[in-house]
């Protein structure tokens, strides 16, 4: 079975129509964490979470939106992750599973021109990598 989740599960009709009933939508917006807590409760068998959520606004370091864009960004791109980890640690640890993040290079080397951004995704990879070496098999 593929479980794949969105904001709105509706846009996911294509894959629907691909798999059949093997695809479960389920309704799973990252900065809401009872619906990643609610996703985790009815995807019981999943083995690999792929955590894709991201979030990007311009904006420039002077300018009268900057902490409002920072914490959007950070909403999404850091509180995320940990809400998507607690949402499924029990099944993946059950089953074995992974969960994957998906960063950005923009986290590992400062992109001038996207200020927030970069440091929503050093924030990320950085709270990602204790899960990463306390959980490996062997570890």
């Amino acid at each position: 079975m593929k479980v794949t989740r969105r904001r709105d599960p509706e846009t996911l009709a294509a894959l629907r129509e691909r798999h059949g009933s093997r695809l479960v939508a389920l309704r799973s917006d990252v900065t809401n964490a009872g619906q990643v807590a609610e996703a985790g409760r009815q995807a019981t068998d999943v083995d690999l979470l792929f955590n894709n959520a991201g979030a990007f606004e311009p904006t420039e370091l002077t300018g009268e939106t900057i902490v409002d864009v920072a914490r959007r960004e950070m909403e999404v791109n850091y509180f995320g992750a940990p809400r998507m980890l607690r949402g499924f640690a029990d099944t993946l640890s059950r089953r074995g599973g992974v969960i994957v993040h998906v960063g950005s290079a923009a986290g590992l080397s400062n992109v001038p021109l996207q200020p927030t951004y970069s440091a929503s995704k050093a924030a990320q990879h950085s709270l990602t990598q204790p899960p990463a070496r306390c959980w490996r098999p062997g570890a």
